[in-house]
Formats: structure tokens, C-alpha cells, sequence
């Protein structure tokens, strides 16, 4: 993978919720299996810098025309945003995920299991709902540049997200967004793991090829078995300097490098620019 870039991971490495996994005496209970496709499918990453603590930022960039403009119940698009502070003096950083629905993706998936994820997912959407906030959990594997021990803790190692970190859940034109907190840590046991995990990988980022996936954790049966919203595969980020030029484009252009979907590619040859 080229340095300072992003491109999608795959999503068999992750290990989900199995469609049996609270069902009380089943051979299957408890047990977790290789995730299928998600559903969602990865358009953008973008990277931006700010003063302040910001929240909302879709807000303040909104989605294109195309995108925001929609047809009544068309899916929105689903934002996670990471809100990251200063590093080695640098500004604030607010790393965004979009997200956008990928009906295609969901071939072959048994009808009863669709209806789970669909409800799952149109609970988000809801007004005023935080359901997104609540229930998103995060799944990290270092696919590169990490040790054994430093993977054993860290791969495959679920999180409810809101468990650990302050979480916000916004809504607008076309979108649905949370934000999460990177350094509002909450008290209790697994926000001092995941301070931990934190605390271990962000020193080596440069050096590490981190996948991350997202989903709605399933706390009941009717929500199993679990599906990925998305995932992303994030190739040694460099935060001391983390804007790049783009030489294609003007002079304020900043983007992270975007590495081209399988048998496609970019108007700008092997990558995209944001």
C-alpha cells in the first residue's frame, strides 16, 4: 500500500455476532464468524483540520448536490467522523467517513437476516434518534507492520464505541452523522482498555496498515445475525505532516492518497484525490 493512503479493507477478516450468537442452548451461542459483504459502500475520507473542537461537520461541508438532493426514502448517507487532537503541535484533526448504501451487496443474504439490518440501520434515520450514536461499534485489525503482541491485543478486539468515548449523533439534508470523541474518555473498564489500544498503536501509525470496520452491535436476537455498515484499510498515516500537495490541482489543494477499487481507476490515474 502507498504510504499516507486509504483504500477498502477486506471484510472477511472481521469476526461478527453469529445469527445464534445469545440464542440460549444453541451449539452456536456465543459464537462469532467471518463477516459477509457490508452494506454500505466507502465513497469518501476526508481529512480536516480545525482550531477548535468541532462537531456537526457535515454541517459546515456539506454533501454535494448529487448526494444531497435525494428522492423521498432514498438511504441518506451514513458519517462517521473521529474528532483527533493536536499531535506534535499540529492542528486538530476531524477524520470523515461517508458512507452510501449498496443495495447489490445484499445478494444472497438470507431475507429474514436483510430485515434485520434494514430495521437496524432505518432506526438511525429516525428523527431525533441516537440510535447511530448507541449502537456503533468499531472492529480493528492491524493488517501490517505490527507485531505479535501488539496484534493480539489489538485484532479483532470489538467496541461499543459509546462504552468508551463521548459520542454525538447529528442530522441534515441527505446525511446522518457521529461524531466520536477521540480523547473523551468515559470512566470504567473498557475505555481504559481501549485508552490502552489507543495509546499503543497511535506512536507506530506511520508504520502500521490499520483496517477498521463498522456496525450496529445486535444486543438481541432479532438484531443478529451482524452486518458491517463499511470498513476502511488506512496505509501508515503520517499525522506529524498529515496533508500531502496535490500537484494536479491548486496550491491549497491537501488530500490523502486514495488507493483504486479493484479493476477500476481514477480519472488521476492509480488514485483518487480528495
Amino acid at each position: 500500500e502507498e504510504t499516507h493512503s486509504w483504500t477498502d479493507a477486506p471484510s472477511e477478516q472481521f469476526r461478527i455476532r453469529c445469527r445464534h450468537y445469545m440464542t440460549k442452548g444453541h451449539k452456536n451461542k456465543g459464537l462469532k464468524e467471518p463477516s459477509g459483504p457490508a452494506g454500505f459502500r466507502l465513497e469518501d475520507l476526508l481529512l480536516i483540520p480545525s482550531g477548535k473542537k468541532a462537531f456537526h461537520i457535515m454541517e459546515q461541508y456539506p454533501l454535494p448536490p448529487t448526494y444531497a438532493c435525494r428522492q423521498p426514502g432514498a438511504f441518506p448517507s451514513y458519517v462517521i467522523v473521529f474528532l483527533v487532537p493536536s499531535y506534535h503541535g499540529g492542528p486538530r484533526m476531524n477524520l470523515l467517513l461517508r458512507y452510501e448504501r449498496d443495495t447489490s451487496s445484499d445478494e444472497g443474504i438470507e431475507p429474514a437476516h436483510l430485515q434485520a439490518y434494514k430495521q437496524m440501520i432505518d432506526r438511525c434515520a429516525e428523527p431525533g434518534s441516537t440510535f447511530f450514536a448507541d449502537r456503533i461499534k468499531v472492529l480493528p485489525y492491524l493488517a501490517a507492520g505490527a507485531g505479535w503482541v501488539m496484534s493480539k491485543l489489538v485484532n479483532n478486539q470489538p467496541g461499543l464505541i459509546c462504552a468508551a468515548l463521548e459520542t454525538r449523533q447529528f442530522q441534515g439534508d441527505g446525511y446522518i452523522e457521529v461524531d466520536i470523541d477521540a480523547e473523551g474518555f468515559k470512566s470504567g473498564p473498557f475505555s481504559t482498555f481501549a485508552k490502552k489500544i489507543i495509546d499503543v498503536v497511535r506512536p507506530k501509525v506511520a508504520s502500521l496498515v490499520i483496517d477498521l470496520a463498522f456496525m450496529l452491535q445486535g444486543n438481541e436476537e432479532a438484531e443478529l445475525p451482524e452486518r458491517l455498515i463499511g470498513s476502511i484499510r488506512l496505509a501508515r498515516l503520517d499525522l506529524a505532516n498529515p496533508f500531502v500537495e496535490d500537484p494536479s490541482e491548486c496550491e491549497s489543494k491537501k488530500w490523502i492518497r486514495r488507493e483504486s477499487r479493484q479493476n477500476s481507476k481514477s480519472q488521476n490515474g492509480n488514485h483518487e484525490h480528495l
